[in-house]
């Protein structure tokens, strides 16, 4: 900011601009020109979704206004495409919620395919490019209600139009949700939580003391584990998903990165205590397209507490 002479310490309208008092980052990525992020802000009377772009050298910033949205949407999630961005968003609409995607070259804005989304509570959403080819994924519930599944829908890097429908890729089996893509040689890999079906509820038991107002339900604490499937540049499953993490665990939340050798890393938290209890472990494991090693504490847990963190990751 200016000092208050007027002298010094740079330009405080550009400052505001880059980082403004209410704003909201999203994850980040990097593209042939730096690094970018999804972001939100209040302004024009009401929220607006936007990339901010950084330049490799870190001298030259900016950010690149996508739409309005909404404050209890998150911010765009993006994926570098060489040196353009890809974003995808949220926008809410009769019918539930559409998918917007939109490519980023300098401050130009070109806005592709739309995607229809139902009215699920989720809002997770992923997008990623592989050579010609971009796909998109996201959690949706059945028709019946009864679970939700990872979507996927691919488009063309360049025009951004729609190059295969919206198509579930879980098994039917699974209530699966939280998905995220990323693009390696050749390809994407695909990770989501899955999460076993909730036991029915036992008929609570009466209290010895005969007081049932002293009889409260427990907590229920769900299976969850992490998949991975390997896809294909056009997007397609090149194997059946499989679980990476144990089927009696209590994934909460996870990220992932590429590995060498083609090769996905994951780091997720696995907790089975109660809600605002303290307790819990991060792990990480790692995907190969021939299989995957087993999961390694790396916070928590078993973890030696003299071994380095990468001994621990076992690569």
């Amino acid at each position: 900011p200016r000092a208050p002479d007027g002298a010094g310490g740079g330009d405080a309208e550009g400052a505001e601009d880059l980082a403004p008092f209410a704003v909201e980052v999203g994850r980040g990525t990097t593209f042939s020109g730096g690094f970018a992020v999804g972001a939100q802000r209040e302004a024009e009377g009401g929220t607006v979704a936007m990339v901010a772009t950084l330049s490799a050298d870190g001298a030259q910033g900016k950010l690149v206004r996508l739409a309005r949205s909404r404050g209890d949407m998150d911010p765009p999630v993006v994926a570098g495409a060489g040196g353009a961005i890809l974003a995808a968003m949220l926008e809410p609409n009769a019918g539930g919620r559409a998918i917007k995607i939109a490519r980023i070259e300098g401050e130009h804005v070109t806005w592709g395919a739309e995607l229809a989304e139902g009215r699920d509570e989720s809002l997770a959403l992923d997008i990623a490019a592989s050579g010609e080819r971009a796909v998109i994924v996201w959690d949706d519930v059945t028709r019946d209600g009864k679970r939700s599944r990872i979507m996927l829908a691919s488009a063309d890097v360049g025009t951004l139009r729609s190059v295969t429908s919206a198509r579930p890729v879980s098994q039917p089996s699974t209530d699966a949700e939280m998905p995220r893509v990323i693009g390696r040689p050749g390809g994407y890999w695909l990770a989501y939580v899955a999460r076993a079906e909730e036991p029915a509820r036992k008929a609570a038991e009466k209290p010895t003391d005969g007081n049932e107002d002293t009889a409260a339900a427990g907590e229920t604490i769900t299976h969850q584990w992490l998949e991975v499937v390997p896809l294909d540049e056009t997007g397609a499953l090149t194997s059946t998903p499989r679980a990476i993490t144990p089927k009696d665990g209590h994934v909460l939340a996870y990220d992932l990165t590429l590995a060498g050798d083609d090769g996905l890393l994951l780091a997720f938290r696995d907790d089975d205590t109660p809600s605002g209890s303290i307790g819990g472990r991060i792990s990480a494991v790692l995907a190969r397209l021939g299989g995957a090693s087993e999961p390694r504490a790396l916070v928590g847990g078993d973890r030696e507490q003299d071994a380095p963190p990468e001994a621990a990751l076992g690569v």
